[in-house]
């Protein structure tokens, strides 16, 4: 009977951190307007918009010519954007807002994979539901899930096939064995994965692996894993003919042209222990947190899946010379449960030298006050993080498309020149970016300026509509967050006759 209760209890829980994490991710979807790195919209919106005429292929960015980038996850935003033009809408920024949702929507369903898994991965009700909050709630998870990368799309695939190999493991060991269905449509997903961003490739190898050597697979589901990537690849590659128009294996490219050629080097290298360094330290002190119980777990659960998995992951990535912190984040979703089974391992530990550190562990890292400080961290992170635009640019394009009609001043970068490439996805059909010093000999009574703050024109009046700074950032802010020096700071202006 008392089973039961905690049975229900639990389930009750589940229900209740899965609705919020879906509001989180819708909020994160709504409010994180724009990318996090110029990859997202470049190499993803931008294709997109190429197959839509809002660009032409010569403009796109230099990995279209070199044929180094899957097709798949921009020709599934391709076909959605017709959809939505199929029924009137047109705005770009209202598909890129769509193309937010459905990211999120997918990360959020990857999300109650895993927690399902956790009712396998846990017994004890207090670890299960610490697994459960975090895998639900990181503070970084909705705004990364709310993201239109190869990265997300990826990770999200990826864990939602993973995730069924697992539970069907875990019925395994209740004499079910793994079904065939069940392997196909597990390897067909990862290999999906793969086709979003092929560094996915170390996951999928060390998901075989682990199924082989450690969870004892049979050799019919293996197969079938292997016929569903094989079939992941050959839709990839149909993508791909229609991307390039013509057969190509970006994958080998990808990896001759930045691993044999060295191009990605070309971007900054970094030493083999940066990626755990970050991990530590640039987010503390959740980052410290959670990255050392996933150490803990690499060490005291060698044989766990989610082990297989991340540290060959981690490991291949920190051996590359140029490393960014946005490649781990196709795994990041496994992070607060990894570090759940390092911190239940650790305590579990009875070995007389650990039983100082252990001691302290308990005594201070399991208190209530410090427990609670790292969950009204997390909470308060989670709400800035999840309602902050990843790129105020898009912002300042939003307004500029749904307010100048014909012409846009600029000074002294135009508006649709982001990074040296140009933005043709979210320029308006018709406008004109040009030039300041042909304001002058415009008679126009309204004219719309972009261009650096308190810039004066003679002969108008400007007033500010928008700028890529908040203006609560304008002084102070600058100080209290330093990551705003980052940004460009232009304004969008309508500027008046005088």
């Amino acid at each position: 009977m008392q089973a039961a209760t905690e049975t229900h209890t639990l389930s009750t829980f589940t229900r209740r951190i899965l609705v919020i994490s879906l509001v989180v991710h819708l909020w994160a979807a709504w409010a994180t307007v724009g990318f996090f790195h110029y990859d997202e919209h470049f190499q993803i919106l931008e294709w997109a918009g190429s197959k839509l005429g809002l660009i032409s292929p010569d403009d796109l960015a230099w990995e279209f010519k070199s044929q180094i980038r899957p097709w798949l996850l921009p020709a599934v935003f391709t076909g959605v954007f017709k959809v939505l033009a199929s029924v009137g809408i047109t705005n770009p920024f209202h598909w890129a807002t769509f193309a937010r949702f459905l990211s999120a929507l997918l990360g959020w369903l990857s999300v109650c994979f895993l927690v399902q898994a956790c009712r396998g991965w846990f017994i004890e009700e207090k670890w299960r539901k610490w697994a459960i909050a975090g895998a639900a709630l990181v503070w970084y998870l909705p705004y990364l899930h709310a993201r239109t990368s190869s990265e997300n799309w990826s990770g999200s695939l990826f864990l939602i096939g993973f995730t069924l190999l697992v539970l069907a493991v875990q019925r395994q060991g209740l004499a079910i064995p793994v079904s065939l269905s069940t392997a196909w449509l597990s390897g067909l997903l990862m290999g999906l994965g793969f086709q979003c961003r092929f560094q996915m490739g170390i996951a999928v190898l060390a998901t075989f692996c682990w199924a082989i050597w450690m969870a004892r697979v049979g050799t019919k589901a293996i197969i079938a894993m292997a016929l569903g990537v094989g079939i992941a690849i050959s839709l990839g590659a149909v993508a791909d003919y229609w991307g390039y128009g013509e057969w190509v294996f970006p994958a080998w490219k990808y990896f001759y042209v930045n691993l044999v050629e060295g191009k990605a080097t070309q971007w900054g290298t970094s030493p083999a222990g940066s990626y755990l360094v970050w991990l530590f330290f640039r987010n503390f002190p959740l980052g410290f947190v959670l990255s050392l119980g996933m150490v803990f777990a690499w060490f005291l659960k060698p044989k766990l899946s989610l082990t297989w998995v991340t540290l060959s992951f981690f490991a291949v990535h920190s051996v590359l010379a140029h490393k960014e912190f946005r490649f781990l984040f196709p795994l990041a979703p496994l992070l607060p449960i990894l570090a759940v089974f390092g911190y239940r391992a650790w305590a579990n530990r009875s070995q007389a030298q650990f039983f100082v550190a252990k001691k302290l562990f308990l005594k201070w890292g399991s208190s209530p006050v410090a427990l609670k400080a790292l969950v009204g961290i997390n909470a308060l992170v989670l709400v800035v993080v999840s309602s902050t635009p990843a790129n105020p640019e898009v912002k300042v394009l939003e307004r500029i498309y749904a307010t100048a009609t014909q012409s846009v001043y600029f000074t002294p970068v135009s508006p649709y020149q982001l990074a040296g490439l140009p933005v043709g996805f979210y320029k308006k059909p018709g406008i004109a970016a040009i030039p300041i010093e042909a304001l002058a000999q415009s008679q126009s009574p309204v004219e719309y300026l972009y261009a650096p703050n308190d810039l004066m024109v003679v002969g108008r009046k400007c007033q500010r509509v928008s700028g890529t700074v908040p203006s609560l950032f304008k002084k102070q802010g600058r100080e209290w967050f330093p990551r705003i020096t980052q940004l460009r700071d232009l304004s969008f202006y309508r500027c008046e006759l005088e």
